[in-house]
Parts: C-alpha cells; structure tokens; sequence
C-alpha cells in the first residue's frame, strides 16, 4: 500500500497486484474527491481485460485516503 496525505492519494494492491484501489480526497467546496478501482474483467468478448471503476464523492459523501494500517 501507499499514502500520501499531504497530496490526498493513497493506493492498496491486492492478489498481488491483480486487483487495485486507488483513493483521491477532496480539495474544495467542488471537488468532493474520488474512489478508482482497477480490475481485470472477463465476458465473451474479452479475457482480463483491465477496466477501472470510478465513484465520485459528493456534497453528502466526502472522499477520503484509505489507511492500510490502524493509526494507535
């Protein structure tokens, strides 16, 4: 994993890189931040192919960085 909070992004790998989330926080009253999820997607055209899923934060729901481990 990976944080940056001065910048506001962090990024976890998972199944040793196969899977991937990257977390985008906000920076003002209209950037609210961002959720990305890059993973391999198979159907009957394509096999692994990888497609990033993006859910943006809004007013009511605030993007943050995603700690990795507990902050004791």
């Amino acid at each position: 994993s990976w944080i940056d909070s001065e910048l506001g992004f962090s990024r976890i790998d998972y199944y040793g890189g196969a899977a991937k989330t990257v977390q985008r926080k906000g920076k003002g009253t209209q950037d609210f931040g961002a959720n990305y999820k890059i993973v391999p997607v198979s159907n009957e055209a394509v096999l692994n192919k990888l497609t990033c899923f993006e859910v943006d934060g809004s007013k009511d729901a605030l993007m943050d960085i995603q700690h990795s481990l507990p902050d004791i």
